[in-house]
């Protein structure tokens, strides 16, 4: 069977499953980051001076950014997952008017 670009096929536990996976990895993705994070922290603690301070200039932007990535990450699957949804129930509609 040859594939029709005009047609689109889905299959809609696969979505759902993408979507669950973009949110499990952005949770993991921010413990790695975390674990990350906490390394360069006892380094610098341990260093004197210059490094110590820049690190504590660094933090606030640090937080932003993990904040930002997580929200968009999050946000990503969530939307994946409700657009699935919302696709599934279109299309359980429209083939009631052909039954």
């Amino acid at each position: 069977m040859a594939t029709d670009p005009g047609v689109v096929f889905s299959k809609f536990h696969e979505v759902n499953e993408l979507a669950d996976a973009i949110v499990k990895k952005a949770g993991a993705l921010e413990a790695d980051l975390q674990e990350f994070y906490k390394g360069v922290q006892q380094y610098c603690e341990q260093a004197d001076g210059q490094m110590n301070d820049s690190f504590q200039q660094k933090l606030g932007n640090w937080n932003e950014r993990m904040t930002d990535l997580k929200t968009t990450l999050h946000s990503a699957g969530q939307t994946v997952g409700a657009g699935n949804d919302d696709l599934q129930n279109t299309d359980q509609n429209l083939s009631k008017l052909f039954h």
